[in-house]
């Protein structure tokens, strides 16, 4: 720091002299605090306010402390907040940002799921078109892939193995659906805007790496509290220096003592145009596809005076009753709002008895707003009962305000003697 910037921070302060030696106390105390910094995880705003209240500054003159002070900020090549200002850094690079090309993949029990997003932003930076492929949704082969696309005055979602596509103007509530968990997920504006939001919050704990080779990408390591839902997850980032633009991010979840992967996302082709025909699907269905106009159908059950907790229940167990009475129509209106012959399709079994619904907890995964139901049931297939334990995915419909509907669900069986359990 030099005298002249020294001088300017201390400028209208007052008569109150900085002697020389102050000046030497600022430029090693700055070397003290960038070398804590390096080792501590706390906030860096909180760590120089406590670094401070610890050391002798306070006993020194107003003045002197302040140039200290204004020492430290001025020695560190970071702010003393790098973490607000990093993040807002990336969210102010992808202001600028109007086409993104997204590579994804997931591990979903040892099956690795592989999606690609095209997105193209408006000029406030909000996705306005964009088109999602995905080679499946579910660990059966028999759904997927699936090929998502908005033009901006409707939607369009192919489902190739079924040969039909729903068609839905305006918002559509499948692809609402993959945006709540995809988009969100890949667009790095909103993923940082969150990010700032909870590093403010102190809802998680964000380590920031930036190496001195300046080709070497800046790495964050986001964490979460022990109390919080999503303790066991870890999100890595890495970032291009020059250009503060992601160019990937990684999901972790604590499994057996160690870090499981989940998802890996990387973005590619920072505007580079799209064309608008990758937008518009209709040229690539076949002649005989099975087109289903979705627009005015109504999704799942409305949620009323009933909290999360509870409207997760009512719907599980709606589902469930559903099932019993091979009603296909309420089941598809229920999960996603797929057509009753949909779900036929792929129903089988016989339901025979609902053993019991419940307990909900939100879902651990620190970017879904997803309940989570446990169920319990007997089923009947070929003459061998089953218990059907069956956990539930519950999530308000976009598009729909107090409305929520299942988006998934994962079920385990067990063979058992018969019918010996009580209903609850």
């Amino acid at each position: 720091m030099n005298n002249e910037k020294m001088e300017e921070i201390l400028k209208n302060l007052g008569s109150e002299k900085v002697p020389g030696d102050i000046r030497q106390i600022a430029k090693e105390t700055s070397d003290n605090f960038t070398r804590e910094i390096t080792k501590s995880k706390k906030s860096k705003t909180y760590l120089l306010l406590e670094y401070i209240m610890k050391s002798k500054l306070t006993k020194l003159a107003a003045a002197a402390v302040i140039f200290i002070v204004a020492g430290i900020l001025l020695y560190t090549n970071n702010s003393i907040i790098p973490t607000a200002y990093a993040l807002q850094d990336t969210i102010n690079a992808h202001n600028s940002i109007r086409y993104l090309h997204v590579k994804s993949f997931k591990t979903v029990y040892g099956q690795r799921w592989n999606s690609e997003i095209w997105i193209e932003y408006d000029e406030h930076a909000q996705p306005a078109r964009f088109r999602l492929f995905t080679d499946r949704i579910s660990t059966s082969d028999e759904i997927g892939p699936i090929t998502l696309t908005n033009d901006g005055d409707g939607s369009y979602t192919w489902v190739q193995n079924a040969n039909l596509c729903f068609k839905r103007t305006g918002e559509s509530l499948v692809t609402s659906l993959l945006l709540q968990w995809e988009i969100s997920d890949v667009d790095p504006k909103l993923v940082f805007e969150k990010l700032l939001r909870q590093d403010i919050y102190k809802e998680i704990i964000l380590d920031i790496n930036e190496p001195d080779q300046k080709s070497e990408p800046i790495v964050l390591v986001v964490t979460y509290p022990p109390e919080s839902r999503s303790a066991n997850w870890k999100k890595v980032l890495y970032i291009d220096q020059a250009t503060r633009l992601v160019k990937k991010e990684e999901k972790f979840e604590m499994r057996d003592g160690q870090y499981q992967h989940v998802q890996t996302t990387e973005f590619f082709d920072y505007d580079q145009h799209i064309e608008s025909k990758m937008f518009d699907i209709n040229e690539e269905l076949p002649k005989n596809v099975i087109m289903i106009d979705q627009s005015d159908k109504e999704v799942g059950l409305a949620q009323g005076n009933m909290t999360n907790e509870e409207i997760a229940v009512e719907l599980s167990k709606q589902f469930l009753q559903a099932s019993i009475a091979r009603d296909f129509n309420k089941l598809g209106q229920l999960y996603l709002g797929v057509p009753g012959f949909i779900i036929e399709r792929f129903f089988g079994g016989n339901m025979l008895k609902i053993i019991s619904v419940g307990p909900v907890h939100a879902d651990s995964d620190p970017d879904s707003n997803k309940m989570m139901c446990a169920s319990k049931s007997l089923c009947e297939s070929g003459g061998q009962y089953y218990e059907s334990n069956t956990e539930f995915q519950v999530t308000p419909v976009s598009g729909q305000p107090g409305r929520w509907m299942i988006c998934g669900n994962n079920t385990n069986t067990k063979a058992v003697s018969g019918d010996t359990k009580e209903e609850k």
